[in-house]
């Protein structure tokens, strides 16, 4: 059959149409190897744009389409759905990004003119070496595990579990909160941690192991909820900080009640160091200064005479009731003072401490009581986790979320999210607030009887050029990709595969491609990019 391409040029308003001579592109690409129409449209992700394109593929019988517009990212899914209205399989049309790509990153009108035609040609090229792929559908699984116990766990498993989901929460703490335990349809699994994942989005397979034992776990989504931890005297690694009158400030500021005890008589020193620890760490806690502050308040109504101070780098303390907790501190009579640790020493009973001032001289000061406020780190085995379930991490060890922002719950893997301080340090309440958004965000996207599209544009192995190496096996995400024994070749189960790639980019034999991007398919576009 002759291929009948139809290529839509879209004006993106005045986008594309500002930098690009969109009367000057369209006869450049008339006459083209399968082309039978060459039109340009005002906006073709509006309403009547998309109407309008699938009758085009109806009324001209297109068998191959191509849409120069804006990003893939952006609409490639609304022009796959107007391909399926209009008759025609989604995997026989090919975008060029010419706005993102060419109007606006390219000054010269005529250059930019003559880069869009290239690049439209190349889509051309491409889509007529495409083949039409099925789509199937499975039923989703609509349970949820939840890694970590703690309050954003609680908060999470809480908002999600009921009788048409199941809810597993994992912890290594053997002795699981209360508040967990006693929910209806939620399972608890202490003292386990997650060793494997395999799947996707709606069908998941955790692998748990605890002491001798291992369980298989089968859910739709994934909710991490690791949480964050202080960090320790020896991870901040003062000269001095084994001291016996040197302490980290607990979450409890009851837990300081024996210290105060120990206090002479009279009016006993207690100093507070904040941003302890933040020259390892590289960055600001954010939570740790309103923390600081209602001890240092507590301490005030707990021992009046002490003489409380304050050693400072920055103060840190967002929300409605920060400035009224640093007014407060200012209130009783705390001292407050700039300057970064740099040593502690015990000299008799009482503890030295150096510090650097903002012109650079050393400092020093006497306290009876020294309390250092750590930095806020992941949570021990953190890392791990993240590299077993195939997230992204930042550069502090965190959770990365898809974006900050717009995506604060979602992770770089879709069905697995991010809730409380998994992600960064948080206090109580942003902490309850992310687990929210995280159940809200799965409630929505993995409702019972709800059936999920498989990924048509997987990866396939020519068995003819697989040598068996089992590269590919190692770099699979999502576990799709299997040995034969037998024939000592590798296959793609397909119910799996999600067409990310990584398995292409590993093969030394080149035997493996992507449904819808081969390596002629892409061959011809470069040939055609570049001519």
């Amino acid at each position: 059959m002759n291929a009948r391409v139809g290529v839509y040029v879209c004006e993106c308003g005045n986008n594309i149409s500002d930098q690009v001579d969109i009367a000057a592109l369209v006869p450049m690409l008339e006459g083209a190897p399968g082309v039978v129409k060459v039109m340009s449209h005002r906006l073709l992700c509006s309403k009547e744009g998309q109407e309008f394109l699938a009758e085009e593929v109806r009324k001209e019988g297109l068998t191959h389409l191509v849409v120069a517009a804006c990003s893939p990212r952006q609409h490639l899914p609304t022009f796959m759905e107007v391909c399926k209205r209009g008759g025609l399989n989604p995997y026989l049309m090919q975008m060029a990004n010419i706005r993102e790509q060419c109007a606006w990153v390219t000054s010269d009108r005529h250059e930019a003119t003559e880069k869009a035609a290239r690049m439209i040609r190349a889509a051309i090229a491409r889509v007529v070496r495409q083949a039409p792929l099925p789509e199937r559908e499975v039923e989703a699984n609509p349970d949820v595990i939840i890694i970590g116990g703690g309050l954003s766990g609680t908060v999470t498993a809480s908002m999600l579990a009921g009788p048409e989901r199941r809810v597993h929460v994992v912890d290594r703490n053997p002795a699981l909160a209360v508040a967990l335990t006693s929910l209806k349809g939620v399972e608890t699994h202490g003292g386990c941690e997650v060793e494997a994942v395999r799947g996707f989005f709606g069908n998941f397979e955790v692998e748990l192991a605890s002491k001798g034992s291992r369980q298989e776990v089968r859910v739709g989504a994934m909710v991490v909820c690791t949480g964050s931890r202080a960090m320790t005297l020896q991870e901040m690694g003062y000269p001095g900080s084994e001291a016996p009158h040197v302490v980290v400030l607990p979450q409890d500021p009851e837990s300081l009640r024996p210290y105060l005890d120990a206090l002479p008589s009279g009016q006993p020193k207690v100093m507070f160091v904040h941003c302890a620890g933040r020259e390892r760490v590289g960055y600001c806690s954010g939570v740790c200064c309103l923390r600081s502050f209602k001890a240092m308040r507590w301490m005030a109504e707990t021992a009046p005479n002490a003489q409380l101070s304050c050693l400072h780098q920055d103060i840190c303390v967002p929300g409605r009731d920060g400035e009224r907790e640093y007014q407060g501190i200012l209130g009783i009579g705390a001292r407050m003072t700039w300057g970064r640790l740099t040593a502690l020493a015990q000299q008799g009973p009482q503890v030295t401490v150096s510090f650097r001032r903002e012109d650079g001289s050393i400092g020093q000061d006497a306290a009876d009581l020294v309390i250092l406020v750590p930095a806020t780190v992941p949570n021990h085995g953190a890392r791990a986790l993240i590299d077993i379930i195939g997230v992204e991490a930042g550069p502090a060890g965190f959770v990365e979320e898809a974006h900050p922002m717009l995506e604060p719950v979602s992770t770089s893997v879709k069905g697995i999210y991010v809730a409380g301080s998994a992600s960064g340090p948080r206090d109580g309440r942003a902490t309850s607030l992310l687990s929210l958004a995280a159940a809200a965000q799965i409630a929505a996207e993995l409702r019972p009887g709800k059936t999920l599209r498989l990924e048509a544009q997987t990866s396939q192995v020519c068995e003819a050029l697989c040598t068996g190496c089992r590269n590919c096996m190692t770099v699979c995400t999502y576990g799709a990709i299997e040995y034969d024994l037998v024939a000592q070749t590798c296959r793609v189960n397909e119910t799996i595969c999600r067409g990310c790639g990584n398995c292409v980019a590993a093969c030394p034999s080149e035997a493996i491609s992507v449904k819808g991007a081969t390596y002629q398919q892409i061959l011809q576009e470069i040939k055609e990019a570049v001519r």
